[in-house]
């Protein structure tokens, strides 16, 4: 986040400078945004406006000054009641856009903007990756908590590292593009069988796909790169398939179908492994552990890591 050179907090505004210019931030969250007062300030000043919070304003439309604001680049419109991209202003400079928990159902008039490189949609209403853009700087997605069914329609967004789809409806990878720069995926809480049509995601460090309907490891590529593989909460009951992942960590296998520890294949970097509530018995669990001192063998499922990348 760039320096933040001028606010206006509450009504009270502080004007600090670097160099010639003036850089301005401006918190309207929690109810506080009069359009009508913020309209009636210069072109000149909202030229200089980089940062804008509109959280929780009950707003049902996006405001027609943004139009005004050309250089914005951080928008928060969080907590509103928005259901659509319509009257949206194209906001070449903006990087981060917020709009989570609002009532968006698809991304239908969302513009172009060449230079957003966070968007959140969080808790919306949003069923299908139909109409949207292809963000080519975007590094950051999520849209946790909405109710998108597939992968079609997503564009190959070239530059995305951090995907996250919790608690949607999504039942396959089929239609997921090849996205070569992705680092963390999360999927937890969907309906994926399989993973089958999933693509060799080379870049990818941490998969996570707690609570889904995965039998087996078939279809599963090879993920070279990958440290954390969260798959608790599953229906697996063997390692058969499961690829050679050499950089693995951390394996999550609780509350799976496991009976042993057959087929697993040698995993030199492991760590750690979550493989409570399975059905291996004290006896096998034991042995495997004599096998392999290194590994923290985990069987509270509280014991996890955050999923969440802080931005």
């Amino acid at each position: 986040m760039k320096q933040i050179l001028l606010m206006l907090l509450l009504g009270t505004s502080l004007a600090l400078t670097q160099g010639a210019h003036a850089k301005i931030a401006l918190d309207y969250s929690n109810r506080k945004f009069n359009e009508r007062e913020l309209a009636q300030q210069s072109d000149e000043y909202l030229a200089e406006v980089v940062e804008l919070d509109l959280s929780n304003n009950n707003l049902t439309d996006f405001p027609a000054v943004l139009h005004r604001i050309p250089n914005l680049e951080y928008l928060s419109l969080n907590s509103n009641l928005l259901e659509s991209f319509e009257g949206i202003s194209t906001l070449t400079n903006l990087k981060v856009l917020k709009l989570d928990k609002n009532q968006i159902d698809s991304f239908k008039d969302m513009p172009f903007l060449t230079n957003l490189e966070e968007l959140g949609l969080d808790d919306n209403k949003i069923k299908s990756f139909e109409h949207m853009p292809t963000l080519t700087n975007l590094e950051f997605l999520s849209l946790d908590k909405n109710q998108i069914d597939s992968f079609k329609y997503m564009p190959t967004l070239t530059n995305l590292k951090v995907l996250s789809l919790d608690k949607n409806q999504i039942d396959s990878f089929k239609y997921m593009p090849a996205l070569t720069n992705l680092e963390f995926l999360v999927l937890d809480d969907n309906k994926i069988k399989s993973f089958e049509h999933m693509p060799t995601l080379t870049n990818l460090e941490f998969l996570s796909l707690k609570n889904n309907l995965l039998e087996s490891f078939e279809f599963m590529p090879a993920l070279t790169n990958l440290k954390v593989l969260s798959l608790d909460k599953n229906q697996i009951d063997s390692f058969k398939y499961m690829p050679t992942l050499t950089n693995l960590e951390l394996l999550g296998l609780s509350n799976n179908l496991l009976e042993s520890f057959e087929h697993m294949p040698v995993l030199t970097n492991l760590q750690r492994l979550r493989i409570a509530a399975n059905r291996i018995s004290a006896t096998i669990l034991n042995a495997w552990k004599q096998k392999h001192p290194g590994v923290r063998t985990e069987l509270e499922q509280k014991l996890s890591i955050d999923r969440k990348v802080d931005r």
